[in-house]
């Protein structure tokens, strides 16, 4: 004699399968997407990260009429801001208009003449950042200039 299985529970276990084999099919799709996706991107060239990278990130030559440096930062005065030398750039960034992440891009030579480029520590007086960075958009550029005084010569003569 063969034992006979309920009809209820053969309809039972087939629901289940189906809803089971649902869950998998639903949960593999974004799965294999994404495997795609990380297919895609790792056929493509990868570009090096800068070292230094922020929210408003500047490259190229200064808009406008301006000086030969270039500040961006992500608080206050965000910018492109063009300053005629880097003095002038370091006293806007003592005066507190530049924040946070700042980066003074050098665009073509300065000339800075014989008062001293002085930029304060962060919390000192108005100025306020978490980083400075200074770098040359284009081959070749210098700062130059004979400052008289200055801190280093203060100490000298000390």
């Amino acid at each position: 004699m063969k034992k006979q299985t309920n009809p209820s529970i053969k309809a039972h276990l087939l629901w289940s399968a189906l809803i089971l084999l649902s869950l998998l099919a639903v949960c593999a799709i974004p799965f294999a997407l994404a495997q795609r996706n990380s297919v895609k991107q790792s056929n493509q060239p990868q570009k090096a990260q800068p070292a230094f990278q922020t929210i408003n990130t500047y490259t190229g030559m200064p808009v406008g009429l301006g000086g030969p440096v270039t500040v961006t930062a992500t608080c206050g005065v965000i910018g492109p801001t063009n300053y005629s030398t880097l003095k002038d750039a370091f006293d806007a960034i003592n005066a507190g208009t530049h924040q946070c992440d700042i980066i003074i891009d050098i665009v073509s030579d300065t000339i800075e003449g014989n008062t001293p480029a002085t930029l304060n520590g962060s919390g000192a007086g108005s100025a306020s950042y978490t980083s400075v960075l200074i770098r040359p958009v284009n081959d070749g550029v210098s700062i130059s200039g004979n400052p008289g005084s200055g801190a280093a010569a203060a100490e000298a003569s000390n």
